[in-house]
């Protein structure tokens, strides 16, 4: 530094004024976007201006002249009319926004797009996720409910819809003890739509466990596994996975076997005897006699001898049996009617 510099900036220090920072290679690198933008706006070709958005794109990064993409949404609100004024610019800036976690500021760009293309899917898909991050969910499932009927493919809404029922339940100590969790109700009208196995199985294990920490409240733990086994009957008519089948069915048998100790279950409660067939579907070894939950055999056979299906009752009992000795399948068979399955 020559001594005029070194004095200029102790002056600067003392007159208590910022002291201007020596250029950056990245500051040049903006300068240049910048302009690369304004001549493609002026030149209005599309190719340009998709181009030199992307080019910006690079400037995002740690070290780099925009730390996250919602600063480059601003720098990009920034820039000349000509630029700002596009379309694809503010489509542009609201995905950056929502990619930088800044919903708030992605909802009126989002609005404004959608007012023009109201049937764009992924603006709305977009347009939920913004309005999840600013805590509006009920506004985020209207969103991406639009979207679902306007026919979005599900990689652009059910990604989303994931995250939201994973963030709230691990926000669920904010929930009100007299009511289900939110992570179980604010999805619902989605999971509707499109169920999804995997979330579904998930809202089980969540609901049961929460049901075991309820104790010793034991309406508060009747409501929870209730609610449980309406999830775990949606989760086994999806597609289950080969490795996954033993895990899920085991799922089904608890459930059934809560609902069948009920007194009085809810009619819109899955049946113990449906979900005891899941188990028993779920647990079948591809190819051979033998089961992976043999309890849910003997489970269906109890439910089945119940509603008077004598011959499925001595099936799943002399099934259980063939694997192994259970007083309980003995039991089955010896109410049957003895010519049943001559």
């Amino acid at each position: 530094m020559s001594r005029a510099h070194a004095l200029l900036f102790v002056a600067v220090l003392a007159a208590g004024l910022p002291v201007p920072r020596a250029a950056r290679a990245e500051d040049d690198a903006v300068t240049a976007a910048g302009a690369a933008l304004v001549e493609a706006a002026k030149s209005r070709d599309a190719g340009r201006v998709a181009a030199a958005l992307e080019a910006a794109d690079a400037l995002v990064g740690p070290g780099a002249s925009f730390p996250t993409r919602a600063d480059l949404a601003d720098w990009l609100g920034g820039l000349p009319d000509a630029v700002t004024s596009l379309d694809v610019v503010k489509v542009r800036r609201a995905w950056l926004y929502v990619a930088g976690k800044r919903g708030k500021d992605a909802v009126p760009l989002l609005d404004a797009a959608l007012a023009k293309d109201p049937k764009n899917t992924l603006l709305r898909s977009y347009l939920g996720e913004a309005k999840r991050q600013t805590g509006d969910l009920a506004g985020a499932m209207a969103a991406w409910k639009a979207a679902l009927e306007a026919g979005a493919p599900d990689d652009q809404v059910l990604p989303s819809v994931r995250r939201l029922v994973y963030d709230l339940h691990q926000e669920r100590e904010k929930d009100p003890a007299d009511a289900l969790p939110r992570y179980a109700t604010v999805a619902a009208p989605l999971l509707a739509m499109r169920p999804m196995a995997d979330v579904e199985e998930a809202l089980y294990d969540w609901l049961v466990y929460d049901a075991l920490m309820a104790r010793p409240d034991a309406a508060r733990v009747a409501r929870l596994r209730t609610e449980a086994a309406r999830h775990v009957a949606v989760a086994v008519r999806g597609t289950i996975p080969e490795g996954d089948r033993t895990r899920v069915a085991r799922k089904a048998l608890e459930a059934g076997q809560f609902v069948a100790g009920l007194a009085s279950p809810p009619d819109d409660l899955p049946t113990a005897f449906d979900l005891f067939a899941a188990a028993v579907r779920l647990g079948q070894v591809a190819g051979a006699e033998g089961h992976e939950v043999p309890e849910a055999l003997t489970a269906l056979a109890e439910a089945a001898l119940k509603k008077g299906r004598f011959v499925l009752a001595a099936a799943m009992a002399r099934r259980r049996l063939a694997i192994s000795d259970s007083p309980a399948a003995r039991r089955v068979l010896e109410q049957v009617p003895a010519d049943v399955g001559d």
